[in-house]
């Protein structure tokens, strides 16, 4: 069997059979770290955690004109009747609501 890695993410396979080379391709299993030490946030993580929340999370620019034409086509192309899909939404709630146990079949 050859084997090439590919950063350590992929790995090619020729295995030779009867003669035969069958490629396969499958994904070798990446390493993980693991932390040693249990930690807690300390003053500077709980500040950038609080100037991180304070920010206004937006769009970086305006949608193009293109962009907003396709959206525009794109909502006016949808055959979804938004009333029955809210009485389908609640119908299945209700459905729901007394199921005890997952994957319960009434």
């Amino acid at each position: 069997m050859f084997t090439l890695e590919c950063n350590g993410v992929v790995s090619l396979h020729l295995v030779i059979k009867d003669d035969q080379a069958v490629p396969t391709v499958g994904f070798a299993e990446k390493k993980r770290e693991t932390m040693t030490t249990e930690s807690e946030p300390n003053e500077s993580t709980k500040e950038a955690e609080q100037v991180d929340a304070a920010h206004s999370h937006s769009a970086d620019r305006p949608p193009t004109a293109e962009e907003a034409d396709a959206a525009e086509r794109g909502a006016a192309s949808l055959d979804a009747d938004m009333n029955a899909v809210a009485e389908h939404a609640e119908e299945m709630a209700e459905l729901g609501a007394d199921v005890k146990g997952e994957g319960e079949i009434k």
